[in-house]
């Protein structure tokens, strides 16, 4: 029975991992829409700065970004929160370098 139990969470982790993750370079955007492999994209975008730290992250639906978008700077500070519908901003913070929130440009 322990067996089965630890059988059984290991395979919920790997299903939980398993959501596709591609970087900004692999896609290409037309009109507004991300395509990946000739196809509007679904998952998880990721971009890098030169020095490999987390530049940004966030979700696409069929091939427009959706849902909480979040962006670094290059110390890794957080700069801003964007939360997307099909490609539409709906709300936005961001922050300075220092951490002190900021009016979004």
């Amino acid at each position: 029975m322990k067996h089965l139990y630890i059988i059984l969470v290991t395979l919920f982790f790997i299903g939980c991992n398993s959501e596709k993750r591609v970087l900004f370079d692999e896609l290409m955007e037309k009109e507004g829409v991300y395509y990946f492999e000739s196809k509007p994209y679904t998952g998880i975008v990721y971009g890098v700065y030169e020095n490999g730290q987390l530049k940004e992250e966030g979700n696409c639906k069929d091939g427009e970004k959706d849902g909480l978008w979040k962006s670094y700077y290059e110390n890794g500070q957080l700069k801003s929160h964007t939360n997307w519908s099909y490609g539409v901003i709906v709300s936005e913070t961001c922050w300075d370098q220092d951490g002190n929130q900021i009016e979004c440009k």
